[in-house]
């Protein structure tokens, strides 16, 4: 049985959803590290900051599916939406508001990581879940 049109689009946009959402961890890795460095922040600092993005995404998956279905699929997904656009935009300010302030940095900019990686858990189960329940039929797909 082929796809709709209706289905094949939903799944192109859940797939876009996904990707952006999860790219913020990606999209730091290559200028990260020297960045840190000319904030004054010591290498073995880096790296803490780097995965502060997992450690929350992990966290928050675990719990992610019963938030959606205690608050409702759609709420969790404009939460997880929300975090993943608000976390990069508190951390490009980081800098300016602790400049060369090497502790409050780091705890600022691993906060930062943490809320981009629960807005990324968020959107993911949400959206793996209304997928799966959207397209019944190709669910094993």
């Amino acid at each position: 049985m082929a796809m709709s049109l209706r289905e094949v689009a939903y799944l192109c946009c859940s797939l876009l959803l996904l990707t952006l959402s999860n790219m913020s961890f990606a999209a730091f890795t290559s200028f990260f590290p020297p960045a840190m460095v000319g904030f004054g922040i010591r290498q073995t600092l880096i790296a803490p900051i780097f995965s502060a993005f997992m450690v929350a995404q992990l966290s928050t998956s675990m719990v992610s599916g019963a938030l959606a279905t205690r608050f409702g699929r759609q709420p969790v997904l404009c939460c997880g939406v929300c975090c993943v656009s608000v976390g990069p935009i508190l951390f490009a300010f980081v800098p300016d508001i602790f400049t060369h302030q090497e502790w409050p940095q780091v705890i600022a900019f691993a906060l930062c990581r943490m809320v981009m990686g629960v807005g990324g858990a968020l959107v993911q189960t949400v959206t793996m879940s209304t997928l799966s329940d959207g397209v019944p039929a190709h669910r094993a797909r």
